[in-house]
Order: C-alpha cells, then structure tokens, then sequence
C-alpha cells in the first residue's frame, strides 16, 4: 500500500499545485489547529447555506473537501502546508526569515507557473522573461530545501500536530518528493504541443535535484507518440496506392509528431530508425509517382525526395536516394529520352543484397539506355549539319 505521504504528493503535483490547496480554498491558515479549523468551516458552511460570500475562490465541494482533508489524515495536511503561506504575525516556531523565504519561494512557482499556462503565443522577450520565472522558481526553492532551518520548521509542524500517525521518517519522505513535486508542474507543460516546448524542457532538464526523473518521464511521454507513429508508418507502407494522398498524411500528421518525439528524446535511437522509415516512404512514394507521371512527378516527387534526404540517416537510404534524384533530374533534363521510367527501389522492409546496394538494375539500366541515345542523337545531328556544308559548298542551295 502507498504510503499517504508519498501518494499526497504525487496527486498535488500538477498544474493544480497551488490553485487546488486546501488551505487556499479554505481560507485558513497553515498555522491553525483543530480547533480553529473546525470553527472556520461552520462559518463558511452557514454563509455558504443562506447564500452569502464567504470570500472563497473554489466551488462549495471543493471548500468542503479542503476542510475533511485539513481535519482528516495529519500526513495529508502536513504535504499541503508545505505548498502555501506560512507567515503568521502570530507564529512563533521558528524565525520569521524563514517563513518570508518560503513564501517568496512559493508565490516564485506560482507566477511561473501561471504565467505560462496564460501567455499563448509569447515573444522572444516574453520568452525569456518566462525562463527567468521558472529559473527563479527552482534557484529559490533549491535554496529553501538546503537549509536545516526549513526542516526544523516541518519536525515542529509536525510536534504541533501531535498525532501517532506522524513522526521523523515522514521527513525523510518529504525530502525524497519535494523536488519531484515541485517539477512536474513544469514537465506536464513541457510534454505538451506548444512554440514552448523545448523551452519548457530545457527548463525541466535544468531544475535542481531532479537527477534521471526528467529523462524517464519524458521517455514515458513519447512512448505512445512512438507507437501511433510506428503504426501509422506501417499502414501507409502497406497500401501504398495513391503517393499524393501518402505524401500529404506524412506531411501533415506524421512528420509533426516525430519533431515532437526529437525535441522529447532528441538523442533517441527509436526517434532516427522512425525518421528514416519515414524518409523511405517519402522515396518510395516519389518513385511511384515517377513510375506513373515521369517527368510530370517534378516539382512534387523531388521535393519529397528533398524531404526524405533531410530524415534519413542509414547510408542505404540517403543512396537510393541520390539515385532516384539523379534520375529524376535526367528524366527532367531529357524528357524525350525517357519514354518511360521504372527504377528498382527496395522497399523499406526488403534488405537489398550487396550487389543491389551498389548497382540498382532498373536505375543503372536506364543510364545506359540514357548514353546511347544521346550518343545517337550527337553522331545524327552531326551527319546531318556535315551534309549541309557539302550542299552549301555545292550550291546546291543556290
């Protein structure tokens, strides 16, 4: 079973870090006791009944939510204090220095955060004043949690509350989270569609004492990205019928989610094979339009050949490539040459053999095919123009 400790963090650490806090919705102070809280919610509850303004940001459910959770598990209570003010002109549990950095710390996170969440299509300054926001957020935290002072203050909050359920250890369990809890606001932005995304990230990979969690929820992100654009690849692959609408598809829906993937996992080894299986389909899907259109498949099949070269990373692929480009030019520069064009191109699920890899029979059947037509045109017009000169000098053209 997971310990209340741990599984309060995880379910705080959200978008909703700051906004969703009890104490936040309830209206009381992290300082108050038992006593004190109970007497809060029956006036709020009786304002609440006759229709009055409590002063309350959140719906009646969710007040009256805060307020069990504050008067329920003390391990509970104890993790949302830690994400809301705790200056109090009438505390005295510890230096009120303290509580000034703490609160500066988090009113940091909470502007960076919502600051994001509302700044759609920011500018380069916009930008980096949001960089600042977050880098101010993680420096000030990171500062707070050094400190011995920070956790006296939790083992005296924890005195205070003096219930059975909590002790020192839930110490060691805040100090393990905290650092968790405090990024993933930021990484839940991070991971999704946005001009911020790599900011985002960068900014994530950067917060302190994170270690290797950024990395392996980002990796947990791009996982289903993968898998729909794995299946996507294999379907078009399949039924590759009609380039035009293919090219399109990879176009519009495949190429996108693979730069998502490279800016998630930028290094992965998943992200190049999938980027050059796609570079292979934008060459089949050129050739196949050549096969049926010849010179007509220009402009469209060389810019997907352009595309395919920009993807691909295998040598084999960036080859046949070339290839169906240097025929493609030909076929453009010597349209008459060319009454009809079928290059030989290995799918991406057949391995061509050595020989093949090197000399691909129906591209370099057609280049000789190429010279010697065009050494039979040179040898004719020479003919003819010798010829010409003979009558001419003949006068037989008068």
């Amino acid at each position: 079973m997971t310990d209340p400790t741990v599984a309060t963090m995880r379910e705080v650490a959200g978008l909703s870090l700051y906004q969703r806090n009890a104490f936040r919705l309830a209206g009381v102070s992290v300082h108050a006791d038992r006593r004190d809280v109970r007497h809060r919610r029956q006036k709020v509850v009786t304002m609440l009944e006759v229709g009055a303004d409590a002063g309350l940001e959140g719906d009646p459910q969710e007040v009256a939510a805060a307020f069990d959770l504050i008067l329920g598990d003390p391990r509970r209570r104890l993790v949302h204090e830690l994400f809301w003010l705790w200056h109090d002109p009438d505390a005295t549990c510890c230096p009120d220095t303290l509580h000034h950095d703490h609160d500066r710390a988090v009113r940091a996170h909470r502007k960076a955060l919502d600051t994001e969440r509302t700044s759609r299509f920011p500018s380069p300054n916009e930008r980096r004043h949001l960089d600042l926001l977050w880098q101010k957020a993680g420096k000030q935290w990171d500062q707070l949690i050094r400190r011995a002072v920070f956790w006296n203050h939790v083992r005296r909050r924890i005195e205070a509350l003096d219930d059975r359920q909590l002790d020192d250890s839930v110490i060691d369990t805040l100090r393990a989270e905290l650092p968790v809890t405090l990024v993933r606001p930021l990484l839940q932005l991070a991971t999704q569609e946005g001009g911020r995304q790599a900011d985002l990230i960068r900014q994530a990979r950067e917060w302190p004492r994170t270690g290797d969690l950024v990395a392996t929820q980002l990796e947990r992100t791009a996982e289903p990205i993968y898998q729909e654009v794995r299946r996507r690849i294999n379907t078009l692959s399949d039924g590759l019928t009609d380039p035009r609408a293919i090219a399109r598809e990879l176009g519009g829906e495949v190429v996108p989610r693979l730069d998502r993937m490279a800016v998630l996992i930028p290094d992965s080894r998943s992200t190049v094979r999938l980027r050059n299986d796609v570079a292979t389909l934008f060459n089949n899907c050129a050739v196949r339009l050549i096969d049926s259109a010849g010179a007509h498949a220009d402009p469209d099949a060389r810019g997907w050949l352009d595309t395919a070269r920009a993807m691909a990373s295998e040598p084999d692929t960036l080859e046949r490539i070339a290839q169906n480009r240097a025929a493609l030019d030909m076929m453009v520069a010597l349209p008459y040459a060319f009454p009809g064009r079928r290059p030989v191109v290995p799918s991406r699920r057949t391995a061509p053999d050595h020989w093949s890899k090197r000399h691909p029979p129906g591209v370099a059947r057609e280049q000789r095919g190429v010279f010697r037509r065009l050494f039979a045109w040179l040898v004719i017009s020479g003919l003819l123009i010798w010829v010409l000169n003979r009558c001419a000098e003949a006068g037989v053209f008068g």
